[in-house]
């Protein structure tokens, strides 16, 4: 728990050369860490969940937590990240759904969702105009427990960003 104890005020990234089970209690606590625009998690194979105090966060704009297998879930309060542009979660196997708040970050650039092997939702956003605007590149790859694919990835495709969907329904599997 010293590993984020002492670290300078001015920080603008975190990058974790060996897997977290957990981000300290005190992560982010008193205002530290404030200026911080990337966390990299990636390959903290057991960290289960983050906690909610990431959200206090203001200036990240790139969380990635590729390989965080364990991960479930994100923070209700995601959406409280208003710089975050680069959502990257490749290979976060236990993830079910992502906060239906997600759509209010309105700096969205990359959202990288692929196989989330047990992500079975993505939130039902219904004005898509103004959400995601910036939204360039959707990875839904290899997600094969989406039940569905929400209107705001076709949005996104049309203003011309690059998605990559998952292989849903097979023609054999598709009833008359």
């Amino acid at each position: 728990s010293q590993l984020f104890h002492k670290v300078p005020d001015n920080l603008e990234e975190i990058t974790c050369c060996f897997p977290l089970q957990q981000l300290p209690p005190t992560f982010g606590m008193n205002g530290k860490l404030r200026h911080l625009q990337s966390i990299d998690l990636r390959g903290s194979e057991e960290l289960t969940h983050l906690p909610e105090r990431i959200c206090s966060l203001r200036k990240l704009r790139t969380l990635s937590l590729v390989d965080c297998r364990s991960l479930t879930a994100l923070p209700e309060r995601l959406y409280e990240l208003t710089a975050l542009e680069n959502l990257m979660m490749a290979r976060c196997h236990n993830v079910q759904q992502l906060p239906q708040a997600l759509g209010k970050l309105h700096k969205l650039r990359m959202i990288d969702l692929d196989e989330c092997l047990q992500l079975r939702t993505l939130p039902d956003i219904v004005s898509t105009k103004v959400l995601f605007a910036q939204l360039e590149f959707l990875n839904l790859a290899r997600c094969e427990s989406l039940r569905s694919i929400p209107k705001w990835v076709d949005e996104c495709e049309r203003r011309g960003g690059a998605v990559q969907r998952p292989h849903l329904f097979h023609e054999e599997d598709v009833e008359d």
